[in-house]
């Protein structure tokens, strides 16, 4: 996919990164603009694994205290490239979705994406049911732990692993942003995943 054809340009990302970290007016509005599309697809994906939330939470709603945080987190640290905004965009979806849970947890039962490494390279696998039992609380919390457990991974492992599952972003897109090759991309995604599914037991 070539930058044009991406949901968010990553050259409109950084553009506006760099007009935000110089103080120009208008930066932020540029920023979020720049993103938001992304941000939606991000967003779009998570909750249709676990689509119970819908019921309390709509799209909007995490798009919003998504948008709140990454805002802090700009307000507190210099961000200077595209790479590193994906990262935190990664990390404010992940945050968002645990407090979610949390809040929400005794009202629905969760699916927990299946971390088998068998399953063929690409994008993320689809998510395999471990709570089927309606009075069955391990299922939200599995969820928790499964997003507190990324935060865990070694940090190349990780960048890989929120790529794929949090941005939905092929090998060939990971490998072009990170200028690795897609083999590479594949083997960190790989073992990112056997240690989630050995971590999740």
């Amino acid at each position: 996919m070539s930058d044009s054809d991406n949901p968010s340009s990553y050259s409109d990302i950084q553009h506006a990164l760099n007009a935000w970290n110089a103080n120009e007016p208008g930066a932020l509005d540029r920023l979020f603009k720049a993103c938001q599309r992304r941000l939606r697809l991000m967003i779009h994906s998570m909750m249709t694994r676990y689509s119970r939330l819908l019921r309390w939470v709509e799209h909007e709603d995490v798009l919003q205290e998504v948008e709140i945080r990454l805002l802090r987190t700009l307000q507190s640290i210099e961000v200077k490239d595209t790479r590193s905004f994906l990262g935190l965009a990664a990390t404010a979806i992940r945050r968002q979705l645990i407090d979610f849970i949390r809040k929400y947890h005794h009202h629905f039962n969760l699916e927990t994406p299946g971390l088998d490494p068998t399953l063929p390279d690409g994008r993320p696998n689809v998510p395999a049911g471990v709570a089927n039992h309606p009075d069955d609380a391990e299922g939200p919390w599995m969820e928790v732990e499964l997003h507190e457990l990324v935060s865990k991974l070694p940090d190349d492992l990780r960048e890989v692993f929120e790529l794929i599952y949090y941005h939905g972003m092929s090998h060939k897109e990971v490998a072009d942003l990170l200028e690795v090759s897609e083999s590479t991309s594949k083997r960190k995604y790989h073992d990112a995943k056997r240690l989630l599914g050995e971590s999740l037991g």
